[in-house]
């Protein structure tokens, strides 16, 4: 079952399945990113992230990483445990990627998360 909602591939193209997209569907619901290289942990290699709108249950677990303070390291470990959350992947995984590829992953879950365009990831 193909998804109506637009889907902003990693080049930053979005592309719709239907016509049902409208201007209230500002947010694109999924982003792709490509993990170059692949990632291989436990047996598995990871090739790609697929990111789509996080859920409350999903926030509050990555905001547990808040608990000690909102310092730079641990703002980055909230950043990775959403991230792998959202994508399904080991927080590993995320830790192994390139900053850019993170940075570009967290700049996607930032415009659900703070309501607003990305202020330059974490």
């Amino acid at each position: 079952m193909s998804d109506p909602a637009p889907r902003l591939m990693s080049n930053g193209v979005a592309q719709f399945s239907d016509d049902t997209a409208g201007a209230d569907d500002e947010l694109p619901v999924f982003l792709d990113i490509e993990i170059d290289p692949p990632i291989e942990l436990g047996g598995k290699t990871y090739a790609v992230l697929h990111l789509r709108e996080p859920t409350g249950d999903q926030l509050e677990r990555a905001e547990l990483e808040l608990a000690n303070g909102v310092t730079y390291p641990n703002l980055r470990k909230y950043s990775h445990a959403l991230i792998a959350q959202v994508a399904g992947v080991p927080a590993a995984v995320v830790k192994k990627m390139r900053v850019t590829q993170i940075r570009e992953a967290s700049d996607f879950l930032a415009r659900y998360v703070s309501g607003g365009p990305p202020i330059g990831g974490i």
